[in-house]
Order: structure tokens, then sequence, then C-alpha cells
């Protein structure tokens, strides 16, 4: 179906000034009910916040735009070995098979080149949730924000997980990098003050 960026935020922040902020910032921040994501990584207090308007999804997304990227040529890999394995079997030469590998790198090569350059030109989304993420640490409206990114196959609110984790970074470590690192089913809890 389609990528969503939820989030969440710690339990004493000031929700209405984060919302205003979120909108200000062309982000969405209504609260949301799932019950996976309840009973797996919300603690006591903890709310979820769906940060996309009505009928918009976050497909096309830049946030974790270089995980997947990664996972999908892991993925070529993969089948270009299979591809190579078949190659013999129908008695192609060694030499043809290693041109056709070359081929196939270069190709990649150029994919991941192009994708480089297409994560640096259009970083708005990026740009947008890290000033975001900067205002709300500086007006102190939350000790931290979670941003949660799942690929939805059914019911934003009763769809279940199989598994969801969470990582904390603090906010000093965040950065555009970070961002297009992002994994799938990974809330990552941006810690603006020292826990305590």
């Amino acid at each position: 179906m389609c990528h969503f960026l939820t989030a969440t935020m710690a339990p004493r922040g000031n929700e209405e000034a984060v919302r205003a902020l979120a909108e200000s910032f062309g982000l969405q921040w209504v609260l949301f009910q799932n019950p996976t994501v309840k009973q797996m990584v919300l603690n006591e207090g903890e709310r979820y916040y769906l940060t996309t308007f009505s009928g918009a999804c976050n497909c096309g997304t830049l946030i974790g735009f270089l995980n997947e990227f990664a996972g999908r040529a892991k993925a070529d890999e993969l089948r270009s070995s299979q591809q190579t394995d078949k190659r013999r079997k129908q008695g192609w030469s060694e030499a043809k098979i290693s041109r056709w590998v070359e081929e196939k790198r270069a190709s990649r090569r150029s994919s991941v080149d192009q994708a480089e350059i297409s994560s640096r030109q259009a970083d708005s989304e990026i740009t947008r949730w890290l000033d975001f993420l900067k205002t709300v640490a500086a007006g102190h409206h939350a000790g931290w924000i979670g941003i949660l990114k799942h690929w939805y196959r059914g019911d934003l609110g009763t769809e279940g997980f199989e598994t969801l984790k969470t990582e904390w970074f603090p906010f000093n470590s965040l950065d555009r990098t970070t961002l297009l690192h992002l994994e799938d089913d990974v809330l990552y809890r941006v810690q603006f003050t020292p826990q305590t």
C-alpha cells in the first residue's frame, strides 16, 4: 500500500505548541491509535501522532531513502548472482559472464550516483523535518520526538507489526545523513534533553 511517517513525543511535552510548529513546517500532528505500536513501543503517557495530511501518504519520502536504496542494491546483487549461475548452466563462457557482470555493476554504480544526486537536490523534506525538530528543541516544547516509518499493507489504525524496535539518539547527532538512513519499523527517538 503506502509508506507513512508517524511520530511520538515525550509524555510531558507541550502538545499544542508542537502541533502548531508541525503545521508551520507542513506537517500534521494529529493523535492516532494503533494497538500494536502502543503495545510494542509506547510507554505510559506517550502518545502517537500521524504526521501526514488526510488522504496523503509518505510514499517517495527521503526519510530512510538511502537505507531503502541499499536494501534494493543487496537484492539486485543476489539476483545478479543467481543470474550468473543460470548463465553458466546455459553454457556462457567465463569471459562473457565477466563482461555481463561488469555491465551490471556499472549500471548499478550509475543508479547509486543518481540516487545520491537526487537525494541532495530534493531534500526539502529532510530540511523541513530537521528545522521542525530543531525548533521543538530550542523552544523546550518536548524532551524528545520519535519518528517511525512503516510500509502499511492495510489499515493504519489496526495493522500489526511483526517487529518494532526503538533506538535513541542525541539531538546533537541529528543531521541530514541520519534521516536519510532511518530504517523502517524502528522508532527513532531524538533526545532533546538529558534522560532522567
